[in-house]
C-alpha cells in the first residue's frame, strides 16, 4: 500500500514540475521580465553589497532565459 502512495506522490510532483515548465513556455514575456529583473538587480538599492554588477544586455537576458528553459525541459 505504501508503494502505491509513494508512486502517486511522485506522479503528482512530476506533473507539478511539468506544469511549471509549460508555464514558462506559454508566458515567455513574464519569464523574460523575471530574468531581466534579477540580472538588472531591480532590488539592488536594498542591499549594501552585490556579488555582480547589474546586467541589462538583452542578448545576455535571452541567453540566460533559453538556458533556464532548456535545463528545465531536460529529462530528469
Amino acid at each position: 500500500m505504501m508503494e502505491v502512495i509513494v508512486a502517486i506522490l511522485v506522479d503528482f510532483l512530476a506533473l507539478n514540475n511539468l506544469l511549471f515548465k509549460l508555464q514558462n513556455l506559454f508566458n515567455i514575456n513574464q519569464a523574460c521580465g523575471s530574468v531581466e529583473s534579477v540580472f538588472g538587480q531591480a532590488e539592488a538599492p536594498f542591499y549594501s553589497r552585490s556579488r555582480m554588477p547589474p546586467m541589462r544586455s538583452p542578448v545576455l537576458i535571452r541567453t540566460a532565459l533559453c538556458t533556464i528553459i532548456a535545463l528545465q525541459l531536460r529529462p530528469a
